[in-house]
């Protein structure tokens, strides 16, 4: 999915798209409750898991935005 000048770094896309699929699922997992961690570990746990996915969505974006 990126541009043609972009294509060498395609595998910045797949290890950014493998690294979102890992923290959304901690994500679903703190919200199901499935360990029975008590609610300040799971609210925890999603946001370090959300700052993940901030992050790797700014990096990915930065890659494709940039000139060289």
């Amino acid at each position: 999915m990126l541009p043609a000048d972009k294509k060498a770094k395609a595998s910045e896309e797949v290890m950014s798209a493998q690294i979102i699929d890992h923290n959304v699922k901690i994500i679903l997992d703190a919200t199901e409750n499935k360990d029975n961690k008590s609610g300040r570990v799971r609210r925890e746990a999603a946001q370090t898991a959300y700052t993940f996915i901030e992050h790797t969505c700014f990096r990915c974006h930065n890659i494709v935005r940039d000139k060289h």
